[in-house]
Order: structure tokens, then sequence, then C-alpha cells
């Protein structure tokens, strides 16, 4: 289950806005992680969104700022389809509001590093290896 973090500074984008754009990025990360885009892929990506002051050097920000933050489990994810999220989510936020500075980050989380409700997750099985 990937956890998605929007964390925005104050009026960096309109508030009717932020649902539209979570679904739009929910379906770009099921895309280039290789999941078909179904309701089930589509419930098992938790967004929380933050809206935060800000500051740049002890000072309100001149630019909106957004960061869009994936945790998806490791090795589920290749450089390639890492670069294609990153600029193709960075343009869906800037479609909403261009002069926004745009981060999205993808953090890998080891595989049985995570837990859900109280309970570490279990590392998906290996297969054999070849002899």
């Amino acid at each position: 289950m990937p956890k998605a973090d929007l964390t925005l500074s104050p009026g960096a984008l309109p508030a009717d806005a932020i649902g539209p754009l979570t679904d739009a990025l929910t379906g770009l990360l099921l895309r280039h992680r290789g999941v078909e885009d179904t309701p089930r892929a589509r419930a098992n990506v938790w967004w929380f969104v933050d809206e935060r002051q800000a500051f740049v050097a002890g000072a309100a920000p001149a630019l909106p700022l957004v960061v869009v933050r994936f945790a998806v489990i490791a090795g589920g994810i290749d450089d390639a389809a890492v670069a294609a999220l990153v600029a193709d989510g960075t343009a869906a936020v800037k479609a909403i509001n261009p002069d926004a500075r745009v981060w999205l980050i993808v953090d890998e989380v080891a595989d049985g590093r995570w837990g859900v409700e109280g309970r570490l997750a279990k590392p998906t099985p290996k297969a054999p290896a070849a002899t």
C-alpha cells in the first residue's frame, strides 16, 4: 500500500483542486509502477494532505511551495519510472498553479520495514535461486 503525502504552503493550491490533484497523482503512480488502475488499486493509495507555514531562510517564500511524497516498497519502481513520475507529477501540479515550486519525492521502504495496524508487514518471499 503506497502512502502519499501532499504538503503545501498556505494558498499554494485552491482547496477545490486538492481532490482532483490527488486523484490524478494516484493514477500516475499506478501507471508508472505498472499497476492496473482499478478501484481496488486506488483504494490502496492513502493520501495525507497538510497545509503548513513555510519559510525560506527565515522569510515567507516568494513562490508557493508544493511537496508530493510517495512511500513505496523498495524495488517496486525503477529509475526510469521514478523520472517519469517526477516529470508527470510536477506537470500535474503546475497545471493548477504554474508558479508553484514543486518537489516530488519517491521514498523506497525496504520490504518488511513497515507495518499497518500495529503489525509489521511480512517481507515478500523471494523466489529460490535457479541452479
